[in-house]
């Protein structure tokens, strides 16, 4: 049973969230995240990259992870999974794992029976595979 005495709060835009805000709503165990992939995929024309439309994303949510991250002497467990599709250019992924201090994994969510994403869609061949860190 998980009993969470009304401590989760729905944030209607990320983007509206500053630093006193955590500092409000306290300690965090928990982030998880990832940018919408249509401007990372390799497969959009339109592909706009991590630094502009959507990709900036990202950049949020390391600016979040480092806000949220306890500090040394902190006592509390912490845990992230930023979360992104496969099929992105290989400097993109690069530069999630430079940032995120980590290399991504695959995870394949229809060999795993979707126990991880409710995807199943087909990404130009890669059916509902997806890279988290």
């Amino acid at each position: 049973m998980i009993n969470h005495d009304g401590k989760i709060i729905h944030v209607e835009d990320v983007w509206l969230i500053t630093k006193e805000h955590i500092q409000k709503w306290g300690t965090f165990n928990l982030l998880i995240g990832g940018s919408p992939s249509n401007d990372l995929s390799i497969v959009n024309p339109a592909w706009k990259g991590l630094f502009e439309g959507t990709g900036r994303l990202f950049v949020l949510y390391y600016w979040l992870l480092h806000i949220m991250k306890p500090k040394e002497e902190d006592l509390w467990l912490f845990f992230w999974l930023f979360e992104n599709m496969v099929l992105m250019k290989n400097h993109v992924k690069a530069n999630f794992c430079r940032f995120l201090e980590c290399n991504a994994v695959l995870v394949d969510a229809v060999k795993s029976n979707k126990k991880f994403s409710n995807s199943h869609r087909d990404g130009g061949g890669v059916n509902g595979r997806c890279s988290v860190l």
